[in-house]
């Protein structure tokens, strides 16, 4: 057998080895696999998975967020801009059975974030902004939606400067994976 074309594989938890969709076109750039088994690996010893309430955003195929419910977060939003991308999110969704612990937003990020009112209920963030444009004044407008002590995680190219955190948000690590620079945040 094989190896699927245009799949990423789960680095690990529940369903580690199994294969989801990433064929939602050329602009999208899923996380390999040796930066999201380091990520997820830090994550989990920083004991900030189990149980989370996660937010996956730019989601692409809803990677970054499967592997955190596959290791142990209790729930995750995924948003989304583009149609295909929320479909594969949601088939993925439904390939691994999690349809009662996740929720796909068909929304651009910028305007989710600008429209969040709602009290901080996310005890981790995801953000994988395309690595042609970061974005990261629309990253820093999600860490509204962070609980206090909660983690963001974002996801940059190595060349680009690192991004300065506001409003409260310091950075408490860097894991550098050969382009894939991942900052990591902590809510004061």
């Amino acid at each position: 057998m094989t190896k699927p074309t245009k799949r990423v594989r789960i680095t690990g938890g529940e369903f580690r080895g199994r294969y989801i969709r990433a064929d939602i076109g050329v602009g999208t750039h899923p996380m390999g696999d040796r930066p999201r088994l380091g990520l997820m690996n830090s994550l989990m010893a920083r004991g900030v998975i189990t149980d989370a309430n996660v937010l996956d955003a730019f989601a692409g195929t809803g990677a970054l967020g499967l592997e955190a419910l596959s290791r142990g977060a209790a729930r995750c939003d995924f948003i989304e801009r583009y149609g295909l991308g929320c479909k594969v999110i949601s088939d993925n969704i439904t390939t691994l059975g999690v349809s009662d612990r996740a929720r796909v937003i068909h929304s651009d990020v910028r305007i989710w974030g600008e429209d969040y009112h709602e009290a901080p209920k996310y005890d981790l963030i995801l953000a994988d902004p395309p690595y042609d444009n970061p974005q990261f004044s629309t990253v820093f407008l999600l860490t509204k939606a962070l609980k206090q002590n909660g983690l963001m995680v974002l996801s940059y190219p190595g060349r680009v400067c690192e991004p300065k955190p506001n409003n409260g948000v310091v950075v408490v690590d860097d894991l550098c994976y050969g382009e894939a620079t991942l900052a990591l945040y902590r809510k004061m």
